[in-house]
């Protein structure tokens, strides 16, 4: 997930900063520089979202497994004390 944040970030940087830079007249050339730099540091950011968004959904789902586990258990538990 970080790597496609990053990716995603790092792109829609640099499309817009090609865009900008064309529409103010400016040359391709320096858009373009100006992009890949943009791309390095939107990319950064992005890693660092889908990092730790990636941490969350993950403490989340095992969690959740480890909640339902302990009632499965609890359940289990005391069906067989009531049988016996």
């Amino acid at each position: 997930m970080a790597r496609a944040y990053a990716a995603r970030l790092g792109c829609i940087a640099m499309i817009f900063e090609m865009i900008k830079q064309c529409l103010n007249g400016g040359e391709l050339s320096s858009g373009v520089w100006n992009g890949l730099s943009l791309l390095v540091i939107f990319a950064m950011i992005g890693f660092a979202i889908g990092a730790t968004t990636e941490s969350v959904i993950r403490q989340s789902l095992e969690a959740n497994f480890r909640k339902k586990v302990e009632n499965y258990r609890m359940q289990a538990k005391s069906t067989s004390t009531r049988t016996t």
